[in-house]
């Protein structure tokens, strides 16, 4: 089975789901940086890299 078409880079941005272990919090990031904890500005497991439609932002 071949992967689908990629999608129209004009509708759709690569968002980083992720999560900080040391203080159980959860986030997206939209940039294209290093992710980061929104509460501590430590080290985060990226969970996941999906793509999301610009207008569901």
């Amino acid at each position: 089975m071949s992967p689908g078409p990629d999608p129209d880079t004009g509708r759709f941005v690569i968002a980083t789901a992720w999560e900080c272990v040391a203080c159980d919090v959860q986030g997206r990031s939209l940039d294209d940086g290093e992710a980061a904890c929104w509460n501590c500005d430590g080290q985060v497991t990226v969970t996941a890299r999906p793509s999301v439609r610009l207008d569901e932002v």
